[in-house]
């Protein structure tokens, strides 16, 4: 019987693995696209700024829009990197059995 403080060794090792390695690619991922991501939405975004909130936010505009290219990139590469590493480890793993 486990006392509540223990955790299962096997389970815990793989799942931290996944979860160190998908942050790391999701970091290089997130810098790689980030500025992709910015400078082929940054104009729609001012041009939509001024057309419903007028001129004088653009400034503040860019540097947020800035800051939520980087969350989402890093947000959606993190969650598909380690789905894929997840369900590639369950597949090398049947695969081998």
């Amino acid at each position: 019987m486990m006392e509540g403080g223990q955790r299962n060794p096997g389970g815990a090792g793989f799942s931290g693995a996944v979860f160190a390695a998908a942050t790391i690619l999701a970091l290089v991922v997130t810098y790689l696209a980030s500025p992709l991501l910015f400078v082929n939405t940054i104009e729609w975004m001012q041009s939509y700024t001024i057309r419903h909130y007028g001129y004088g936010y653009e400034d503040i505009v860019t540097y947020c829009w800035f800051a939520i290219c980087i969350a989402l990139s890093f947000i959606v590469s993190r969650v598909l990197i380690g789905a894929l590493l997840a369900f590639g480890g369950l597949a090398i793993v049947n695969r081998l059995l």
